[in-house]
């Protein structure tokens, strides 16, 4: 540890598994405890910040990969597209009030005069505006 040079060179060896860290923590036994205590910190934080770099370059490629994958791409649109559909179904069910599975001019405006259901058909992306046009 005698000089800069050498302390550099002690905690990139320590960091990089050139010698044990341990050895370099036991090194420092005749000095103060704030000094071994920074060289822990050291070591710690150096840890968790390559171990965070290794994984964050992990997940990116992961995701990377996955975006470019056709077969999800297509997978994932078709089961967005049926849980539209489904949602659409269910609304248009509870519309219909006679149950016949024939949703009538008049009932479909009684119900979009509900708020909650206007702004449900606007969250599918259906303009109830324009329905009476």
């Amino acid at each position: 540890w005698g000089s800069v040079d050498r302390a550099v060179y002690s905690l990139f060896t320590a960091t990089f598994g050139g010698k044990d860290w341990v050895f370099a923590y036991e090194s420092l036994g005749s000095l103060h405890l704030v000094v071994k205590t920074g060289f822990f910190g050291f070591i710690c934080f150096t840890y968790i910040a390559l171990l965070n770099t290794v994984t964050a370059v992990f997940i990116q490629c992961a995701f990377m990969r996955l975006e470019n994958d056709r077969d999800f791409i297509v997978q994932q649109e078709l089961n967005e597209k049926r849980d539209y559909l489904v949602t659409l179904r269910h609304m248009f069910q509870q519309i219909d009030h006679d149950h016949n599975g024939v949703v009538v001019f008049s009932e479909l405006i009684e119900h979009l005069k509900d708020p909650e259901i206007g702004a449900y058909f606007r969250r599918l992306g259906v303009d109830t505006d324009e329905v009476e046009k």
